[in-house]
């Protein structure tokens, strides 16, 4: 599922209605980032030894949030161009 799960996005990323949408071309840059994020969540998972679920262990790993604000600040950029003439 992780697989399918990068692939999809990176084939919405780079699909022609995507493009049109959002008038930008360059969310293929944020690809990385979900890559980034699901083979955290896998090592995370697949390493616990303790006591917490895979919710807890997404909310309360700070590398992971960096990831998703990564992600998020750099969509939005990309989308709502602030510093484009």
């Amino acid at each position: 599922m992780a697989a399918a799960t990068l692939v999809s996005y990176a084939v919405y990323t780079t699909g022609a209605e995507t493009v049109e949408k959002f008038g930008a071309d360059l969310l293929t840059l944020t690809i990385p980032f979900p890559i980034c994020g699901v083979l955290r969540y896998l090592m995370l998972v697949h390493g616990q030894t303790d006591g917490f679920g895979p919710s807890d262990i997404l909310l309360r790993d700070r590398p992971m949030a960096f990831c998703v604000a990564g992600w998020a600040l750099s969509v939005a950029i990309i989308i709502y161009r602030p510093f484009a003439p």
